[in-house]
């Protein structure tokens, strides 16, 4: 479990992101160790509006 003041930070510092990644359709994870920053890693999820989009001009 993670604190109000993790949380929160979390929260702003997503909101954010989204901001600068209005096309992104995902989810990214962050990960720290010992609180250094280490690494990310992307999942990109298809949408489902950009998937008939794109079956209805075929």
């Amino acid at each position: 479990m993670i604190d109000e003041k993790t949380k929160k930070l979390l929260n702003e510092t997503g909101v954010e992101l989204a901001k600068d990644l209005s096309g992104f359709y995902g989810k990214v994870v962050f990960n720290f160790y010992n609180g250094n920053y280490v690494s990310f890693n992307v999942e990109l999820t298809v949408k489902k509006d950009n998937l008939y989009e794109r079956n209805k001009n075929v």
